[in-house]
């Protein structure tokens, strides 16, 4: 399984790769902040 903060580094790092999809990100760090409380 893979730790919360390395998920959210790789969606910055998509989001640095693909601008054009900054919803998802949004998305997954709210799911990942509710997964986490």
């Amino acid at each position: 399984m893979v730790f919360p903060f390395q998920g959210l580094q790789r969606s910055l790092a998509r989001f640095k790769a693909q601008p054009e999809g900054p919803g998802l990100l949004l998305c997954r760090a709210a799911l990942l902040e509710a997964y986490l409380e």
